[in-house]
């Protein structure tokens, strides 16, 4: 008997950790700072490395496409636990956490606090399986059950999902002015305006964002109705 610890799944969840502290070195040295004092102003001024951020995105993806072989291990060798689970969404939240840290300082608190409340209304359903649990509630609307169908493999929970992973790292570059897409002007003599590209690219990933908070939004509703009608029975 194999102990849960050494689950296949939890052990990507322990390779993923690894490379999110990659992630948020190398965040850190992207950025440094110098205060500039000078007769008009005194300021910091916030230098960026473009190429210690192209690096660190670079890992968050594979960070974040290993989530998927996480959820495929844990199906195929019947490897599911309250544990792991706790554990997956755990290293997923400390991976946007880190992203929207730096992405936004001054607002990303929010997300992030909002993304670790719901972890822990979750957590206190008693099930591996909360994704499936929430579709089943009689209570959640048709765009809950259809977003958490089969594990997000809906096209709007396909939404959702690339909305969580893709939209903070969408705000990093934009915020710190790093380009991430091929300067590019004609395709097919076709033009192309690339800066109106990124802005579709980032209105999809914030359209899905907004639809998980919207299913986060649902989410604490539920528990804190729960807790609620704990005390009026």
């Amino acid at each position: 008997m194999v102990p849960v610890y050494f689950y296949v799944p939890n052990l990507i969840g322990y390779v993923r950790l690894g490379l999110l502290l990659d992630v948020w070195r190398k965040l850190s040295l992207a950025h440094s700072y110098d205060y500039r004092d000078n007769t008009n102003s005194k300021d910091w001024i916030v230098q960026v490395d473009s190429k210690k951020i192209y690096e660190a995105v670079t890992i968050y993806i594979v960070f974040s496409l290993l989530d998927i072989l996480d959820g495929i291990s844990a199906r195929k060798f019947k490897q599911s636990s309250k544990f792991g689970g706790f554990l997956d969404v755990m290293v997923d939240n400390f991976g946007r956490s880190c992203i929207w840290s730096f992405a936004a300082p001054n607002w990303g608190w929010i997300v992030i606090s909002c993304e670790w409340l719901v972890l822990c209304a979750t957590q206190s359903w008693n099930t591996t399986e909360w994704k499936t649990t929430l579709a089943e509630m009689h209570d959640s609307p048709w765009w809950v059950n259809e977003i958490m169908r089969d594990n997000f493999k809906s096209p709007l929970g396909v939404l959702v999902a690339i909305g969580l992973f893709g939209t903070p790292v969408w705000v990093l570059l934009q915020n710190t002015k790093t380009k991430w897409l091929p300067e590019v002007t004609d395709v097919y003599g076709i033009d192309i305006d690339m800066e109106k590209v990124e802005y579709l690219i980032g209105g999809i990933l914030v359209a899905g964002r907004i639809l998980a908070l919207c299913v986060e939004s649902h989410v604490l509703k539920l528990h804190f109705s729960g807790l609620a009608r704990m005390h009026t029975n």
